[in-house]
């Protein structure tokens, strides 16, 4: 799994299990919330050689709003209090962008909105996430 595939992997994490909240008040600066993600390390080690990853976790008013490491960046929107879109950036350049939708609070789908050809279904039980499928498209949706 390549690197920025597993800095997009954790803001999913992040995303499922985590909340904020929007009290539209912007006059007053928010800090994250002391248990908060500051910046999370991994460390590889494979035959003699040892490499390391690392991610920043950004806030903005209290609210996670990029992840970042030397040359890779998620930039996250929010409507609500809600992951609404994000933006993967390498050196500085848009190679992917996702749009996510929710039925209620529930997230329901995340589609690549830089292709259209990707999407990601989740399927709940009583609210309980029950799959998770990932769907590619050959040709236009």
């Amino acid at each position: 799994m390549s690197k920025l595939s597993k800095l997009f992997t954790l803001l999913i994490t992040v995303t499922l299990f985590s909340c904020s909240s929007d009290e539209g008040n912007n006059s007053t600066v928010i800090n994250p919330p002391a248990n908060s993600v500051k910046k999370v390390s991994e460390t590889k080690y494979s035959n003699g050689t040892v490499s390391t990853i690392s991610a920043d976790f950004n806030y903005e008013n209290g609210i996670l709003k990029s992840i970042s490491n030397t040359t890779n960046r998620i930039d996250i929107t929010y409507s609500g209090s809600k992951i609404s879109n994000t933006a993967i950036y390498n050196n500085n350049t848009v190679i992917n962008t996702y749009s996510f939708n929710y039925n209620g609070n529930l997230l329901e789908t995340i589609l690549n909105t830089s292709n259209n050809f990707e999407r990601t279904l989740f399927t709940y039980s009583g609210g309980i996430l029950t799959s998770e499928q990932n769907q590619s498209f050959i040709g236009s949706t």
